[in-house]
């Protein structure tokens, strides 16, 4: 397993340097990221690359031959370089170098904007909001999501399924209160008109069992009404109960499995490298550590998620909790493959992260995209 004194991901102490005078062997023919320097020290580009040797020579070693050099080229006057193995970890890595080399705007630099989240109130009458931040007064938050539309329009249909409030003041019980157009039309359980806190409160324990992916009961209970209504004679009432079963039914089949709250936000990141398989482990958001077995068996595997669910674990200051959700976020919501585990049960999780020791070795991008970085901010 790799470990580091400090922490799991020590990728700014693993560079390495190279100097043009130096053999180009001393630079590997893998994977990974290389850092430019000008002559006066400053770093000038931070790239992900298939292949260290080729990038070092562009760089250093074929200059003569070119007709025309670029600015980067000319420029270029040193490098570190740092192998990975595998598309998470390049990426990551790639990240904590960027916040390493660039700690006052890494933020805008990366364009890695913090994660939304679904957020169920704790209060008197609880209520669902959209938030960006770890909220005090949050029963529950779900996510993590890439867009805020998203997160509205799960708040959207579970207020209309349920008949939760919309408003975003606090309801204090015999207080006067204008009758919104939610209450006129019926579609919300109106706590500002009769105060009914114990029934609310059933129609949001419903909403944190949907949202939390615990459906069963709620349909269960759903699919009694309309029999009953349906053997009532009220035809009216037990097609809007089926209505409902299956506007649920649709936004259940739909929705990522990976939304949960953020205390069950517990998975692994499996990588097949080509020196075995890399697990990547997420816990609450954050990632926590990682480990790389070269030769993985499901006793190897059950035994590594055991010693990781049996540490303690403190989740870490916002901005660093904040930086991983957003990398977390940008992975699980992304349009390419992007595979991950949960782990709930050990035996089973094992089985599943060792099945992908058959998946193909992910190449990484010959040469990553290219930000303009600040002159004379980095080292």
């Amino acid at each position: 397993m790799h470990h580091s004194p400090t922490t799991p991901f020590n990728f700014v102490e693993r560079l390495r340097h190279y100097e043009p005078d130096q053999p180009l062997t001393d630079v590997p023919a893998g994977p990974g990221i290389f850092i430019l320097y000008d002559e006066a020290g400053h770093l000038r580009r931070l790239v992900t690359t298939q292949d260290l040797r080729a990038r070092a020579s562009y760089y250093f070693h074929e200059r003569e031959a070119a007709e025309s050099l670029s600015v980067a080229r000319r420029a270029a006057a040193s490098m570190d370089w740092l192998t990975t193995r595998s598309r998470f970890e390049t990426n990551y890595a790639h990240f904590l170098l960027f916040r390493h080399f660039f700690p006052a705007s890494y933020q805008t630099l990366y364009s890695l904007p913090a994660p939304y989240f679904l957020c169920v109130t704790e209060e008197a009458y609880p209520q669902l909001l959209v938030t960006r931040t770890l909220r005090e007064d949050a029963r529950l938050l779900i996510g993590p999501f890439a867009w805020r539309q998203t997160v509205t329009e799960q708040i959207d249909l579970v207020n209309s399924l349920l008949s939760l409030r919309r408003c975003d003041y606090p309801i204090v019980p015999h207080q006067p209160y204008e009758r919104c157009l939610y209450l006129q039309m019926g579609s919300c359980a109106a706590p500002c008109d009769d105060y009914a806190q114990p029934a609310y409160m059933a129609r949001v324990d419903d909403a944190v069992a949907l949202l939390s992916g615990d459906a069963t009961p709620v349909l269960a209970a759903w699919m009694a009404q309309r029999d009953t209504s349906s053997a009532a004679l009220n035809f009216e009432e037990a097609m809007r109960w089926q209505g409902n079963i299956q506007r649920l039914e649709t936004w259940l089949g739909t929705r990522p499995r990976f939304l949960r709250g953020l205390a069950a936000l517990n998975f692994v990141v499996p990588q097949r490298t080509k020196a075995g398989l890399d697990l990547f482990w997420v816990r609450e958001g954050t990632l926590a550590d990682w480990a790389r077995l070269a030769d993985p068996s499901t006793e190897a595997i059950e035994a590594q998620l055991a010693e990781w669910h049996a540490l303690p674990f403190e989740r870490p200051p916002w901005p660093v909790m904040r930086d991983d959700l957003a990398f977390i976020t940008r992975w699980l919501w992304s349009r390419e493959p992007t595979p991950y585990e949960f782990v709930d049960d050990m035996e089973e999780g094992a089985a599943r992260l060792l099945a992908h020791m058959a998946d193909e070795v992910d190449e990484l991008t010959e040469e990553g995209a290219v930000t303009e970085l600040p002159e004379g901010e980095g080292p």
